[in-house]
């Protein structure tokens, strides 16, 4: 007999990177018949309609939980200590808890799916006693995240009825997106319930690729994206910009949300520049990527066997460079420390030295062989009504 239709509630933080790589995941459970809607900060709410989905308006984003920090504690602007950490749960954690417990009560989902920077949303719905799944976005996140903010969580637990400590996050299912061989041996945290699901791809409606790309083309095409978030400063991002334009190669760069176009004048004929591009559609076409190496346009590339020039920024992006050059595939290098010419001789030597592209390609193959967001759907039914449905696990 087929099971009934789950109700899944799927929630992040209202960022590009944090809801993009969930949505693969959601369609596939909408697909399989179950009702799925989200809770994300409005600011991302019209991304998620345009998909089909229907968006409680829960939480933030990252800009504005730093916003609220520096507002509550204006010396953190000076003293340097304005990071993710606080800000993900004092600010933001505790925001999405108070604003989803509401919208748990109506909507009664059977399983709640967050990302790992909406912590507070898996407490809101462990206090409701509803199932909890994290679908992990990178390498390293679940134990930085719960060794940086434990005590942060515990506080937002309590306030808003939980007693003593919050559950041990490593207790509950993970979903995994991380290709085992960038992994640390040993890793980093071991879970229990962890399942790989292959990285998939999301552009939004409205976004597209400029017809050249796909077109005739006698050079390499060289993929120029920075963070949504995190971002270069106006003079560094120039500096790549120009050092790949000095390249005999087609260049796409796509500014995003942050960076200003007006930067980027006097660029030579080789060199294209859009405010958003339809990163999905550009990749099978692309021969090198210069990133910040957040976790969507790393695997992106990975994905397609892309080699990599990663210039980190934030976050993650650090351990993502260093992982692409422990796996030689590519190259990384700092914004303080980088010139024009360093950016020309790497993308340079990523195009030219075939080593690079071997081994991309070789992770591109592991990519492959994970399961695709739809074999794992039936671990939801299992949480949801245990007994039902069994997945294999790392």
């Amino acid at each position: 007999m087929t099971p009934a239709p789950m109700r899944v509630l799927v929630a992040g933080l209202a960022n590009y990177g944090h809801i993009y790589p969930l949505l693969p995941f959601a369609v596939a459970c909408r697909a399989a018949g179950h009702d799925v809607s989200f809770a994300v900060g409005e600011e991302l709410l019209p991304v998620i309609r345009s998909a089909g989905f229907d968006g409680h308006p829960v939480g933030a984003s990252v800009d504005w939980g730093m916003r609220e920090a520096v507002r509550v504690e204006p010396e953190l602007a000076e003293s340097g200590e304005l990071t993710i950490a606080p800000v993900a749960t004092e600010i933001l954690a505790g925001r999405v808890v108070r604003e989803l417990l509401p919208v748990l009560e109506r909507a009664k989902p059977d399983l709640v799916v967050h990302e790992p920077y909406c912590p507070g949303a898996g407490l809101a719905a462990r206090l409701a006693g509803i199932p909890v799944v994290s679908h992990i976005q990178g390498r390293s996140l679940p134990a930085r995240m719960h060794d940086a903010v434990a005590g942060g969580l515990d506080a937002v637990w309590r306030e808003n009825g939980g007693t003593a400590s919050a559950p041990d996050w490593r207790a509950q299912t993970f979903l995994d997106f991380w290709p085992q061989s960038l992994h640390p041996d040993p890793p980093i945290v071991e879970l229990a319930n962890r399942y790989p699901i292959r990285p998939v791809a999301w552009s939004a409606r409205g976004d597209r690729m400029p017809d050249w790309v796909a077109g005739p083309r006698a050079r390499p095409l060289v993929y120029v994206v920075f963070s949504t978030v995190f971002g270069l400063d106006d003079a560094a991002f120039a500096a790549v910009v120009r050092g790949a334009g000095e390249l005999d190669a087609d260049v796409l760069v796509a500014v995003g949300p942050r960076q200003d176009p007006e930067v980027l004048r006097q660029l030579p004929d080789n060199v294209s520049v859009e405010r958003f591009v339809a990163q999905s559609a550009v990749l099978p076409h692309a021969d090198v990527v210069v990133s910040h190496g957040g976790s969507g346009v790393f695997l992106g590339a990975l994905e397609h066997g892309l080699p990599q020039l990663i210039i980190p920024c934030a976050a993650d992006q650090f351990s993502n460079a260093d992982d692409l050059v422990r796996v030689g595939a590519g190259l990384r290098m700092l914004p303080d420390d980088m010139t024009t010419g360093d950016v020309t001789d790497a993308i340079a030597a990523l195009t030219h030295a075939s080593a690079y592209r071997q081994a991309a390609r070789s992770i591109s193959r592991e990519i492959a062989a994970m399961p695709e967001p739809a074999e794992l759907v039936p671990v939801l039914t299992g949480l949801a009504r245990p007994g039902l449905a069994e997945a294999a696990r790392w």
